[in-house]
């Protein structure tokens, strides 16, 4: 007795504090109108129901193949419906991953849990406090900054085949009604809606032999000055030095050696600034603390003992909460994705594959995720998009061929590229 009442107050819990919006249907009348939307395909994990709808098909799927299509379940479906029959095998930890993780809605038929034991690892159907709540049929949906929850219930809770078809009329209503919200285009991989922060250019301005960007309360001044040494046969002039003026001081940044431009620059939303230069053979990544002033480079982060800093950082971006910074890096000709923690001051890779280049990475709203695309040196070759949640293991393949406009789109989510 006493696990049923900790379950049901961690039933109680997630609802009230899991970032939820929680709607119950409670048309009570048995006449409402057909769905007579644009066509839907929804996959179903079980026998098919019967509909009043002629413009609505149901593709048989098993838990197996929900499984590993996983994210890429959005581009054959609308939406997931599973049936009674399956719903305690649907509710293993192994599905859980799925549920939060494909842009979808799912819908679960006759769970008498609710949607909790789906959603919650090591949380069994049968272990699951009944929900008592009178639904038919439940639908999830999570988007990577939250959730929302859907009850449909049978008119006077009576079980018969007018009221049943009736619950999956206001489903298909809710599917398409969603889709209009957040933009979901069946077949398309990518939703904006999903991505956290989008990059605007920062102001320019030039005086003399400086060049100043200004972003919000910070400015960056950098002085430009004739290039000396070896530096002259890489270029003509370099920054010979940078200042970051905040809210919080000034800062100088401790250039050695001389870049020669400024890629790009992005404040967190902790307060921290990460200055992307460039240099005649790849780049550098500087984390600037602008209260403290500490300074971390990122290239001589995961180096071996006695080995040279990393010679590139080929693209980064804050998450939503300003913690973690993720971030492309490696020699000439490879890229690995890692994770830097601004606390800790670790950079985590988040996979040993090489990624050969990785121009964009953008943070998914909950920041439990990210993005990254990877686009070999052939030009011939695919453009692939991975998507990465940390409750997985490893980044996972969504697609190899990234259209020209979603790249576009990518870039919209990163730092803006100054040069």
């Amino acid at each position: 007795m006493k696990r049923k009442l900790n379950l049901l107050m961690l039933m109680i819990v997630v609802i009230l504090t899991g970032g939820c919006t929680f709607s119950v249907d409670a048309d009570d009348r048995v006449d409402t109108p057909l769905y007579d939307g644009p066509a839907l395909k929804l996959g179903v994990v079980g026998e098919p129901p019967v509909v009043r709808e002629s413009n609505v098909s149901f593709i048989p799927l098993t838990l197996e193949e929900m499984e590993k299509q996983g994210l890429l379940l959005g581009e054959r479906f609308d939406a997931v419906v599973i049936m009674k029959e399956h719903l305690s095998e649907a509710a293993e930890n192994r599905y859980a991953g799925v549920y939060q993780n494909a842009d979808i809605p799912f819908f679960f038929i006759e769970s008498r849990k609710s949607y909790m034991p789906f959603t919650l690892k090591d949380l069994s159907y049968e272990e699951a406090p009944d929900a008592n709540d009178g639904m038919y049929a439940t639908g999830y949906y999570h988007n990577f900054g939250g959730g929302r929850v859907w009850g449909y219930g049978l008119y006077n809770d009576k079980v018969n085949t007018t009221n049943i078809k009736d619950v999956y009329s206001r489903m298909f209503t809710t599917i398409r009604q969603l889709e209009i919200e957040i933009g979901h285009v069946p077949g398309q991989v990518l939703n904006p809606e999903m991505y956290s922060t989008k990059y605007y250019p920062p102001r320019m301005n030039t005086l003399d032999e400086h060049v100043l960007w200004i972003e919000g309360d910070v400015v960056l001044t950098a002085q430009i000055a004739k290039a000396t040494g070896e530096q002259v046969h890489e270029a003509n002039t370099v920054i010979s030095s940078m200042r970051v003026d905040s809210g919080m001081g000034s800062k100088e940044l401790a250039l050695d050696p001389l870049p020669l431009g400024l890629h790009s620059f992005a404040q967190s939303a902790n307060d921290q600034l990460a200055v992307h230069v460039r240099d005649h053979e790849g780049s550098r990544l500087f984390i600037l603390d602008l209260l403290s002033g500490e300074q971390v480079l990122l290239n001589q982060l995961n180096v071996a003992e006695g080995a040279p800093s990393h010679e590139k950082i080929d693209s980064y971006n804050w998450s939503p909460d300003g913690t973690k910074l993720a971030v492309a890096y490696g020699e000439i000709g490879s890229s690995h994705i890692a994770v830097y923690d601004t606390e800790s001051k670790v950079l985590s890779g988040i996979s040993d594959q090489d990624f050969t280049w990785i121009p964009y990475v953008v943070w998914h709203k909950d920041g439990q995720g990210l993005d990254f695309v990877s686009k070999p040196d052939d030009m011939a070759n695919s453009t692939v998009l991975y998507r990465y949640r940390e409750m997985n293991q490893a980044p996972e393949k969504l697609t190899e061929q990234l259209s020209d406009g979603d790249q576009k789109l990518f870039a919209e989510f990163t730092p803006y590229r100054l040069e």
